[in-house]
């Protein structure tokens, strides 16, 4: 596989999905975003991969810049895990 594309929103503890006031933020922020992750050799033996989100209309300042956080450390995570094998 080379690419994977998901669904992302939020959800309660049940599994379903609910606006992101929910848990407190504006209702600016869309009930689900697709996301494509792409991934391919990058010549040395590992792989790229690259994620792009469609949109971040509705998505502003401080929320913004907690989603990104939010990415770079599920990236770090894995990662992390990944160095393990």
């Amino acid at each position: 596989m080379d690419k994977l594309v998901v669904v992302d929103s939020f959800a309660d503890e049940n599994g379903n999905i609910v606006s992101a006031s929910h848990y407190g933020m504006p209702d600016t922020f869309p009930m689900e975003s697709t996301i494509t992750i792409m991934l391919e050799e990058d010549g040395s033996g590992k792989t790229k991969m690259t994620v792009t989100y469609p949109t971040t209309e509705g998505i502003e300042g401080k929320m913004l810049e907690d989603m990104k956080h939010g990415w770079s450390e599920s990236f770090e995570k894995l990662e992390k895990v990944l160095k393990e094998d």
